[in-house]
């Protein structure tokens, strides 16, 4: 995660390691920062990704398992390809020294949450994939 902070007045941009954070704390550490890092080598569909779409953070990530069903590439954030730090640090770059195209992302992977990945859209998926299946029958 990369947050801001500001020294002599000057504002600098740190990236910090968090490790394993639960609840309240996870919750916090999302709401003050900008843009959410998580290069895997190994995650199926990882809920962490929703919970910073949550928060209207942009996601980069690595293309792995389902994370392509979670980040629209160029809109809600980036996939990058595995094991490619330049990549990487290339994408971070772009969205430190772009924040209007970072917020924008984060609002439109909100949007994304909303309409895809909460409860109630997965209640109405799961049923109508219910009600195709019923009336196959």
């Amino acid at each position: 995660m990369v947050n801001n902070c500001y020294r002599g007045g000057v504002k600098c941009n740190i990236a910090f390691y968090h490790g394993k954070k639960f609840s309240k704390e996870k919750e916090e550490i999302l709401r003050n920062t900008d843009i959410f890092i998580l290069p895997t080598y190994n995650e199926c569909f990882p809920l962490v990704l929703l919970e910073a779409m949550q928060q209207k953070l942009p996601c980069i990530s690595t293309n792995e398992g389902g994370i392509s069903d979670i980040i629209l590439p160029g809109e809600t954030g980036y996939i990058i390809k595995k094991k490619s730090p330049q990549e990487l640090a290339d994408k971070i770059e772009f969205l430190l020294n772009n924040p209007n195209k970072r917020i924008d992302m984060g609002k439109k992977g909100f949007e994304r949450y909303k309409q895809l990945f909460t409860l109630k859209a997965f209640e109405q998926h799961f049923v109508s994939i219910l009600n195709i299946a019923i009336s196959r029958q």
